[in-house]
Formats: C-alpha cells, sequence, structure tokens
C-alpha cells in the first residue's frame, strides 16, 4: 500500500479495517487521502 511506501505504518486494527471494507467508495476515499497523508489517522478522518 502507499502508506508503508511513504514511511507510514498501519496498525494491526487499521489494517484489518481496510482489508474487511466492503465499501468501495470508503475505499477510494482512503486512497486518495493516503496519496498526501502525513499519517494514518488523517486516512480515516
Amino acid at each position: 500500500m502507499c502508506l508503508s511506501q511513504r514511511g507510514l505504518e498501519l496498525s494491526e486494527e487499521q489494517r484489518e479495517r481496510i482489508t474487511s471494507c466492503e465499501e468501495p467508495d470508503r475505499i477510494e476515499r482512503w486512497f486518495q487521502r493516503a496519496l498526501e497523508a502525513d499519517s494514518v489517522e488523517q486516512v480515516f478522518d
């Protein structure tokens, strides 16, 4: 995922949240935020 490539590490809980999500719109929103986020928390805000 682009977060780890940018030096931002996911917790197991955050990783589970992403992998268990079945809402394409939400996944797309997280992905877009992940491109510029300074922290993992910003992805989920």
